[in-house]
């Protein structure tokens, strides 16, 4: 006669592992809450000012299709070059398939849109179940892919620091980081990362454009050096625990600082925000749904026997 089925070990289940990482469900649903709420806040600040609410309005309706187009188009080619980072972390300890960690990138993103930001548990579930990937190789990965952005963006910003009393552009600074990682490569020791840098460094470059573009569609115009502090400010507000995206956050840190800057009002920072938001909704979400029903119906790989 058998012995009753033994329990499962709730430890071998990622989710659970992770729920203790990212904090508990009610501290979560608050901080998704409150950033709904700022994100409700913003709005409701753009359309009390009626005059940038209606400047802007009238911009997006007359403006070019291209530039809408090159928005979208931006948003898409950041969220790959997220896949492309992720998927190069990864294989330094756990080989996936460049397609599939593509595809998880991209369901992760538009999922953690949701309140309780689910595609960060539920990229590592599907890589710990689908592929093996032991929990330790995905909170080392989400660690080293953080760290990367926030080495980044404190480069950038420090140069932009220095930029304003030397006369060196903005730009500079993407130049300089880039070449001091492709120096960096030579080292077998900092090449994993370095390489990392680099993409992580294409993500600020395409949100810095997505950030002019977001503006002229408003009808306003910003210089490089804003786009790129701008590009920093919204990296560094999406990596908030908690809050699904930084939204609400994302609005309020580029409304704020538009006047210092750009010279531009709060209300028409906000306004900039809310027009790459809407993009970045409009390509993240559908991408990451098609990703998730792909995903959904791949074929669970052989294990090695």
């Amino acid at each position: 006669m058998s012995g009753p089925d033994p329990k499962p070990d709730p430890r071998l289940d990622p989710p659970l592992e992770l729920e203790r990482l990212v904090g508990g469900r009610g501290r979560r649903i608050l901080a998704a809450l409150l950033g709904f709420g700022a994100l409700a806040a913003a709005i409701g600040a753009l359309a009390w000012n009626r005059e940038t609410l209606v400047d802007s309005l009238d911009a997006l309706k007359s403006a070019s299709p291209r530039p809408m187009l090159e928005l979208a188009a931006g948003s898409l080619a950041q969220l790959a070059t997220s896949g492309l980072v992720f998927w190069w972390l990864y294989r330094l300890r756990a080989p996936v398939p460049l397609r599939d960690m593509a595809a998880l990138v991209a369901a992760a993103n538009a999922a953690n849109f949701l309140p309780l930001r689910p595609g960060l548990v539920g990229r590592v579930a599907y890589l710990r179940i689908r592929h093996g990937v032991p929990l330790a190789i995905s909170v080392r990965v989400t660690f080293e892919a953080a760290a990367l952005t926030v080495l980044v963006t404190l480069f950038l910003v420090l140069f932009l620091a220095f930029g304003t009393r030397t006369g060196l552009p903005g730009a500079a600074g993407l130049l300089a980081f880039a070449l001091s990682a492709a120096l960096a490569c030579h080292s077998p020791i900092f090449r994993p990362y370095a390489i990392a840098s680099i993409g992580r460094l294409v993500e600020v470059g395409l949100l810095s454009w997505r950030y002019a573009l977001a503006f002229s569609l408003i009808g306003l115009e910003i210089d490089a050096d804003a786009a790129i502090a701008f590009a920093c400010i919204a990296s560094a507000a999406s990596m908030i625990p908690l809050v699904p995206n930084g939204m609400g956050v994302r609005e309020w840190a580029i409304g704020l600082l538009a006047p210092v800057i750009a010279g531009h009002t709060l209300e028409q920072g906000i306004a900039a925000e809310l027009v790459n938001r809407a993009a970045e909704l409009v390509v993240t979400v559908p991408a990451g749904g098609l990703a998730a029903a792909w995903l959904a119906r791949r074929p669970r790989p052989l294990s090695p026997s």
